[in-house]
């Protein structure tokens, strides 16, 4: 007599295949998604929060793209309040991080309709060059 065995052999799932199915103390493990190019795969590297792998964090807006209920400051007196933080010599990321984390004010675009600089640049205040640029040249002087 003749006696056949199969044996099944199961893969353990790695994070790439469980994609969305991450929980718990998993949930530090990321998963990037795949690009195809050319007919070629590019799978990114997987974001770790706890050490110096590729992070997925990014910038997160309010959902809602109205003002607040609860905020109490017309748009003149706000154009206003830019205007006089500018004259003081503060840059429109410095303006805009004071009035998010002082006075509450997620986004100057949603209560106003138009962005600091260019509340600044109707004013006349807004920096001769770029604020990026400015770093950058402020960077490399210091590295001479």
């Amino acid at each position: 007599s003749f006696v056949v065995f199969f044996f099944f052999f199961f893969k353990q799932k790695t994070a790439y295949e469980m994609q969305r199915g991450l929980v718990g103390s998993e949930m530090c493990i990321r998963d990037r998604y795949q690009r195809r190019v050319h007919g070629i795969y590019f799978v990114r590297k997987m974001g770790r929060m706890h050490s110096w792998g590729k992070g997925i964090s990014r910038r997160c807006l309010p959902y809602k793209r109205i003002p607040p209920s609860w905020l109490q400051l017309s748009v003149q007196d706000l154009s206003e309040q830019i205007c006089k933080l500018a004259r003081k010599g503060m840059t429109p990321s410095q303006i805009g991080v004071l009035l998010r984390d002082s006075h509450g004010i997620p986004q100057v675009k949603y209560i106003t309709g138009s962005k600091i600089l260019r509340i600044l640049k109707k004013n006349g205040l807004a920096p001769k060059i770029p604020e990026d640029l400015f770093h950058l040249i402020k960077l490399s002087l210091i590295h001479i």
